[in-house]
């Protein structure tokens, strides 16, 4: 039995058709004129795009996803197409995907389908030979011939562009058993990626941008230039360039860290552990001190990253600069807009919030002349010789993995959100300080929400030891972190200076997490509103 496209009757009156057969008696050049390509790129790949959590716009219809470019690789196990796409939305919008692509033929004419529907697209036959065509990304096979032409540095030609495999001095090859141990990682929000043999990690990107990937040049930089240890190694990419020579990365390959999990998971887990022992009368939690000492550890490894950017490497994309005053006020700029927009829609939602979120959400904004006030408050001192340097962009517990007693940064991607421009610019780093102390401070209310369960007296009793861990937390990530950035260019000598410009960097951090939460989850504004208090009860100490 074979796949035709036609119509079957199901119990009751509906319709529903079967998979669409495409002719592709051309190979691979079938899909690139005829009624082949018509039907893959207006019906097929369509409706395969809308089922991918990967795919940015699911929520808008797909009208076309047109083949824009395609290299074909030819491997141990027979031909590869590396393809992207440009994807054509209902809203007049378009974007870009890398979708590579495989052929799984029968053995026998007109036999049945193959029994790896992994990553099925769609039903093909060729003569009276009959398959399917599948995600390559999905074929071990595919996998394992990728890694064999970033060894081989192989470079494809194309029309208008050329698909070049590269690979650093820490590059090695694989073992011939260990392309037998390559699987798929859990789901991704935007990536897919690929453990092989414990050994390596090959991150596809799906949505493709079209200029310098900030995580390729980071993964160089840091592994070939300023030989920073605690991130994986950068070992090679997959990149098309275009006749302007103008890169898009299609997929990065590094090093893989043995690990216990990323640093949020890690955090939750042991907060829950310390906040039950709690509830049934634990006097002391051993692990609190060896959690102290993990966090501590993180603030070193924050503190060494941020020297690394701060060398003299004279590669000009990391090159150190001067913070001039303009700098300065670019930055209280944004803030303050971003403050006032806050306030704006705080205001305005405030009626719609429950009774506890009201009184939270007034106290603050009964505050907003203060927290408007605080924003001036950073000035360079005359004469100052502070730099600004490429930093991660989009540091929180869920980008560090808690490898044994040691801490490894990981994504240096920056924030998604944001243009390749705007993540490749530098900043001071201590924006990365700020993200990571918010993120403890959401990991302690996460975590109590979850053990407290709604319950009012659960969380009345958790929230003294709550803050209190947090308290001591940030006190081990900033210890570890002083004690590492002492000399650094990047980073304000002088402790007032310092902890001004921290905090302003956590204002402008809570500012985003109130905007989001109103949006998102207002069940959670408590955690940025009374983050913003504490901050402001923080600077009536000092």
């Amino acid at each position: 039995m074979h796949w035709r496209h036609r119509l079957r009757t199901l119990p009751g009156p509906r319709l529903m058709p079967e998979p669409l057969t495409l002719d592709f008696s051309e190979g691979w050049q079938s899909l690139e004129h005829g009624q082949t390509r018509r039907q893959f790129e207006e019906e097929v790949l369509p409706a395969y795009l809308s089922r991918q959590r990967w795919f940015a716009s699911k929520s808008t219809e797909v009208k076309r996803a047109e083949l824009k470019s395609r290299f074909v690789l030819s491997g141990r196990d027979g031909e590869w197409l590396l393809a992207a796409f440009r994807v054509d939305l209902a809203d007049g919008r378009s974007e870009d995907y890398f979708v590579p692509l495989a052929t799984a033929w029968n053995d026998q004419p007109d036999g049945p389908p193959p029994a790896d529907f992994t990553g099925a697209i769609a039903p093909i036959r060729k003569g009276n030979q009959t398959g399917f065509l599948r995600e390559a990304l999905a074929d071990a096979r595919f996998i394992a011939d990728l890694l064999r032409a970033a060894g081989d540095e192989k470079v494809l030609t194309g029309p208008d562009s050329r698909l070049r495999f590269s690979h650093t001095g820490a590059y090695f090859r694989l073992q011939e058993e260990d392309e037998q141990n390559i699987r798929t990682l859990g789901a991704e929000q935007s990536n897919s990626s690929i453990l092989i043999a414990k050994k390596m990690i090959l991150k596809a990107y799906r949505k493709l941008e079209r200029g310098i990937q900030p995580e390729l040049e980071m993964g160089r930089y840091l592994t070939d230039v300023a030989g920073y240890r605690n991130t994986p190694p950068f070992l090679g990419s997959i990149e098309q360039f275009d006749l302007d020579g103008q890169p898009t990365a299609f997929a990065v390959i590094q090093g893989f860290v043995p690990n216990q999990g990323d640093g949020w998971s890690f955090t939750l887990n042991h907060l829950k552990s310390f906040f039950n022992g709690i509830l049934q009368g634990a006097q002391d939690n051993p692990g609190n001190n060896a959690y102290l000492t993990l966090v501590e550890r993180l603030g070193i490894r924050i503190g060494e990253l941020h020297q690394a950017f701060a060398i003299e490497s004279g590669d000009p994309a990391f090159q150190p600069e001067a913070v001039a005053p303009t700098d300065v006020e670019a930055w209280k700029r944004q803030i303050q807009s971003e403050a006032e927009t806050t306030f704006g829609l705080l205001s305005n939602s405030e009626r719609l919030l429950p009774p506890e979120q009201q009184k939270r959400a007034r106290r603050l904004l009964d505050q907003q002349h203060r927290i408007l006030d605080l924003i001036p408050a950073f000035r360079l001192d005359p004469g100052s010789t502070l730099q600004k340097t490429r930093f991660h962009g989009d540091l929180h517990l869920g980008q560090v993995l808690v490898a044994g007693d040691d801490i490894y940064i990981i994504d240096f991607e920056g924030e998604p959100a944001r243009p390749f421009a705007q993540r490749r610019a530098r900043h001071s780093p201590l924006k990365d300080v700020a993200g990571m102390l918010r993120s403890l401070n959401y990991a302690a209310w996460s975590a109590l929400f979850e053990v407290g369960a709604a319950d009012p007296e659960k969380i009345a009793a958790l929230e003294n030891p709550a803050v209190e861990w947090e308290r001591a937390s940030s006190s081990a990530l900033m210890q570890g972190y002083m004690k590492t950035i002492e000399g650094c260019p990047s980073c304000p000598s002088d402790p007032g200076t310092f902890s001004r410009l921290l905090d302003l960097f956590i204002l402008e951090k809570a500012l985003y997490e109130i905007r989001y939460e109103l949006a998102n989850r207002p069940s959670w504004l408590r955690i940025p509103l009374e983050g913003i208090m504490s901050l402001l009860a923080r600077r009536d100490i000092q």
